[in-house]
């Protein structure tokens, strides 16, 4: 299990939401893989996936913001982890309820991470 402290939050602004956009805001380095024009309740908006090299472990939070500096509805729906045996690729696709092409997005992260190991001691058998 990881837990993490001491967050800290940043911002890239005039973010382009295309394939090939690369993001970069503190534990967040990622580029912009697909972009694909969705709808959300009827509304215009935009299916928006990045992916790293890095794990997404250390990122508590992704909001959007327009630009007025009004977050934008969204939502996380898709993760993903590839690898080849040499690289490890992972993935989170967000739904940004939104037609603009370009947006602020708001990272907020933690600066410590730590792995920790709960003990944990199982029965395990036909009755209990």
């Amino acid at each position: 299990m990881l837990c993490g402290a001491e967050p800290k939050t940043g911002q890239a602004k005039d973010v382009k939401l295309a394939a090939g956009t690369e993001v970069s805001v503190g534990a967040l380095k990622a580029v912009l893989q697909n972009v694909s024009e969705e709808t959300s309740d009827g509304k215009p908006a935009r299916s928006v996936e990045f992916q790293s090299e890095q794990s997404f472990a250390a990122i508590q939070k992704v909001a959007f913001l327009d630009a007025e500096g009004k977050p934008i509805e969204s939502s996380e729906y898709g993760s993903s982890t590839g690898s080849d045996g040499d690289k490890t690729v992972y993935g989170k696709t967000w739904l940004v309820v939104t037609e603009a092409e370009q947006v602020t997005i708001e990272v907020t992260w933690f600066d410590k991470v730590e792995e920790i190991v709960l003990p944990a001691d199982f029965k395990v058998g036909v009755g209990f």
